[in-house]
């Protein structure tokens, strides 16, 4: 079971990070930090590898690569969590492992895929939300600072980009759970304008 070590609990390694915590890279630093805690329950994990694994076979490092990747660096699991993760799949009969030299590569079996396609929803619902997590710190490093000038835009353009913000934000106040969605509008428009 992964700790919530955001309270600097016993265990935890240090203050307010908890194991594979990536404070301070795109989280902003001080204070303003995300709480993965709070986005994983408990099992959250062995259904986010299971449906890693069910994309191909992947070795354990390479399931806490693909959360970095997918939270923009701000997460990844260790490996004291990982692996155990692993080895409780294997037990119950839903991955399989192969061992590659001192690593061991993990494929799904058909009852974990049968397993997967009955949790399909909330496994879908868990990544869409390290996505958007990822989307959220990928704009929070891009986003100039409110005051300095955006180089070269027309001042149309500016006030578009202040009033789709403040619309962003507006939503997102009112209904938290439309942040993928509202991540994927953005996302397509950013390729509409490419294509311009």
């Amino acid at each position: 079971m992964e700790q919530n070590c955001a309270s600097g609990g016993p265990g935890c390694g240090g203050k307010g990070r908890g194991f594979g915590w990536r404070g301070g890279r795109g989280g902003g630093g001080g204070g303003g930090e995300f709480r993965i805690g709070r986005m994983l329950a408990q099992g959250d994990l062995k259904l986010i590898a299971l449906a890693l694994i069910a994309q191909q076979p992947r070795h354990g490092y390479d399931i806490i690569k693909a959360l970095e990747e997918r939270t923009g660096g701000l997460y990844a699991p260790s490996p004291g969590v990982v692996y155990p993760t692993l080895t409780y799949l294997e037990d119950v009969g839903h991955v399989t492992s192969q061992a590659e030299g001192v690593k061991k590569l993990y494929a799904i079996t058909p009852e974990g895929r049968a397993f997967l396609n009955e949790n399909i929803v909330l496994a879908e619902a868990v990544l869409d939300r390290l996505a958007a997590l990822g989307a959220r710190v990928a704009m929070s490093q891009a986003q100039p600072r409110e005051d300095a000038p955006s180089p070269g835009l027309p001042p149309l353009v500016e006030a578009a980009l202040v009033n789709l913000r403040a619309v962003a934000a507006k939503q997102l106040a009112a209904d938290a759970d439309a942040e993928a969605e509202v991540v994927a509008l953005l996302a397509r428009a950013a390729g509409d304008i490419r294509k311009l």
